[in-house]
């Protein structure tokens, strides 16, 4: 006999639904988001082209890139991967709850990467920046709004040169004088054993001459209401485990597995020697607060250059001592000085004092 917490009211049991458990394991999920249970996900493939309908959706306060209120198109995550025994995707604290990132904060502690190896021991503490849209693919509408998970390195930073290069594209997702994005992807290669991974080869605009009402603005979900951010401990504890075993097989393609696009992204971001976060043109959005830190340090103007003579992450002058030590004629003093500059933890991402340049932290995945 069925027990009471499963015996439904007309008797028997509670079968669960198949077709929506298959749906959900054949589209995969996203690990650091409540996903609706009415929406599926979209994974393009590569070596296809695609008609998509983007559709706004109303900014929460945790959204990185649009004050609350604003109608925005996408929601911006920085992903840290392979946490933990079971290689979970964590949402990086410091980045969208202004807390301490044991992940990035051992990040600061590595020595600059010179070699190949020191590359890879730096690229798995990275944080990957990502991108959620919601999207309608209008070659299967019987799919309806659909969340389009992706790297930006894999989709975003095209769609943006297209957007920057005409500015009247960026009414794309407008409910009224709308696009829909013709957009071609591509397969790319992704380590040895064949894998690879779909990565956008050209966006076209085409006019959306129907539009969608402007009301349903209300209905479709604030996409940074759904994040699942973790707490600093939780971040601590997961990470103090080490990674897991589990490793991601060979050949495996990316119509199987998004997961495959974003590690190719670390891989050729890690080759690139002359720009350390592998984004030219895209820093002072990001550097501002790439730290998790709500204080202000675009004032810093002289940081990148001060950083750059002290790749230990110390500032020049720690002791908190404007004074220029190469003027000082009394040894003693310069002495009992240099016994006082001791290197300083990064505690809940703060300040510039023991911290890394910023963009040694951020895997901009962009080579």
């Amino acid at each position: 006999m069925p027990s009471k917490k499963t015996k439904k009211r007309s008797g028997g049991y509670d079968y669960g639904d198949a077709a929506k458990q298959a749906e959900q394991q054949s589209s995969g999920g996203i690990s650091y988001m409540n996903v609706p249970e009415n929406m599926k996900i979209f994974r393009p493939e590569g070596g296809k082209t695609y008609r998509l309908k983007f559709y706004g959706h109303i900014a929460g306060k945790r959204n990185l890139f649009q004050p609350k209120g604003k109608v925005t198109y996408e929601c911006s995550v920085y992903v840290h991967k392979n946490v933990g025994p079971n290689n979970e995707w964590l949402l990086c604290p410091a980045k969208h709850a202004n807390e301490s990132c044991a992940i990035c904060n051992h990040l600061s502690t590595l020595p600059r990467a010179s070699t190949d190896a020191e590359k890879k021991e730096r690229g798995q503490f990275y944080f990957s920046h990502r991108q959620v849209f919601v999207i309608k693919d209008m070659d299967n509408p019987s799919a309806g709004r659909q969340l389009f998970d992706i790297s930006n390195f894999a989709f975003g930073k095209l769609l943006n040169d297209r957007i920057i290069s005409k500015p009247e594209r960026k009414k794309f997702f407008f409910p009224k004088g709308g696009s829909i994005l013709e957009c071609k992807f591509g397969k790319e290669p992704m380590g040895e054993g064949g894998a690879t991974y779909a990565k956008i080869s050209s966006i076209d605009f085409e006019a959306d001459k129907k539009g969608y009402p402007e009301e349903l603005l209300e209905k479709i979900p604030c996409l940074d209401k759904l994040l699942i951010i973790p707490t600093a401990d939780e971040v601590a504890k997961k990470f103090k485990k080490g990674p897991g075993a589990a490793k991601k097989k060979k050949g495996k393609s990316d119509e199987d597995d998004d997961d495959y696009g974003d590690d190719a992204d670390d891989d050729e971001d890690l080759e690139d020697d002359d720009d350390d976060n592998g984004d030219g043109d895209d820093d002072s959005d990001e550097d501002d607060d790439d730290d998790g830190d709500d204080d202000d340090e675009t004032d810093d103007d002289d940081e990148d250059s001060e950083e750059e003579d002290d790749d230990d992450g110390d500032s020049d002058d720690e002791d908190g001592d404007d004074e220029d030590d190469s003027e000082d004629d009394d040894e003693p003093r310069r002495k009992e000085k240099a016994k006082g500059k001791q290197r300083k933890p990064i505690k809940k991402g703060k300040g510039k004092k023991g911290r890394k340049k910023d963009n040694d932290i951020y895997e901009d995945d962009d080579d």
